[in-house]
């Protein structure tokens, strides 16, 4: 009996440790993938937030605001490149604080 143990753990070991590498090599995948596509998303909508505000030369509160987490969130995913650029130059723009012109200028 202990021998029939032996040889079935000998065999079924090294099948179950293989299929538990494959798995979690493609959930690695898989979650790059799903990065990939949050952090071009977000690129998107600042790239956004930067054509609409820029030309005008301010921004309102809560546009700015959600530009910056929208940043912080990309950085954390790891994202990079030309919105280094576009956050320095929406930090430059002024700060609209006027509730009438912020109401008008929601999307």
């Amino acid at each position: 009996m202990y021998e029939f143990f032996r040889i079935t753990y000998t065999i079924c070991l090294p099948i179950v440790l293989s299929y538990i590498v494959w798995y979690l090599k493609n959930q690695g995948r898989a979650r790059d993938a799903n990065f990939s596509g949050i952090t071009l998303l977000l690129e998107t909508e600042m790239i956004r937030y930067y054509e609409r505000y820029a030309p005008v030369g301010t921004i309102p509160i809560y546009a700015y605001e959600h530009f910056m987490e929208l940043y912080a969130t990309y950085c954390q995913l790891g994202g990079h490149g030309i919105v280094d650029k576009m956050k320095t130059e929406i930090e430059q723009l002024q700060l609209n604080t006027n509730k009438a012109l912020n109401d008008k200028q929601k999307f």
